[in-house]
């Protein structure tokens, strides 16, 4: 059964790749979106497998997902060096929007003290957020971060609290000073854009997120490619 699975799963990489072409590159979709210099100096060298539960399929690179599609947790994975610490992080770096960063970054997750290639094996400091962006602020981008640690990392401000309503905890970190500050090696990323739609308002009310209104109208996210 295991070598099934194995086979099933290497032919779902392999026709979601032949379908979308350049989507798998990950190192050009961040230059191309601007995650690179925006989020990072420079871009990951590997990608990270990210599977909602809800969505079904694997996350492909600057694909667009809407808001309700991504309100549970994914299962991220990659290909884990022997005895080492990872670093997860999903990030976004345009709050209130693209043309206006000054709330970022927002981290929508961050685990911490992983062991081997699964995110379920670390140690969460902020628990799985949604994605709920505001009215007329385009398109957001969404940001997976693997990063190997250099050491274990001591975090116990936040561990074992609710943070998910605390949006304070959450604002003003800049993953470049997150990396420096616990010497973390980019290893691994992804990404996917979500903007408003007419869930949005309910899924903020739910997760106790307060609406905020912008002075412009940037519109909705519209995705027809992979990148844009």
């Amino acid at each position: 059964m295991k070598s099934v699975g194995l086979l099933v799963c290497a032919a779902l990489v392999g026709a979601v790749t032949a379908a979308n072409g350049n989507c798998f590159d990950v190192k050009e979709a961040f230059w191309q979106s601007q995650i690179v210099p925006d989020v990072v100096e420079s871009p990951p060298s590997c990608f990270l497998t990210v599977l909602f539960p809800i969505w079904g399929s694997l996350l492909t690179p600057g694909q667009c997902m809407m808001p309700m599609q991504v309100q549970r947790e994914p299962t991220v994975t990659w290909r884990a060096e022997k005895d080492a610490l990872y670093t997860l992080v999903m990030t976004d770096p345009d709050v209130p929007s693209r043309i206006d960063q000054s709330l970022a970054d927002v981290r929508h997750w961050w685990v911490v003290n992983i062991k081997g290639g699964n995110s379920r094996n670390g140690q969460t400091v902020f628990k799985w957020l949604g994605s709920a962006p505001d009215k007329n602020t385009g398109c957001h981008r969404y940001v997976f971060l693997l990063f190997k640690q250099s050491s274990e990392i001591k975090i116990d401000t936040y561990v074992g609290t609710d943070t998910t309503t605390d949006q304070n905890l959450r604002l003003f970190t800049k993953i470049k000073d997150l990396q420096e500050e616990y010497g973390l090696e980019l290893k691994c990323g992804n990404f996917y854009r979500a903007g408003y739609d007419k869930t949005t308002d309910k899924l903020r009310e739910q997760i106790g997120i307060p609406t905020l209104e912008v002075p412009y109208n940037l519109g909705n996210c519209s995705c027809v490619k992979c990148l844009n």
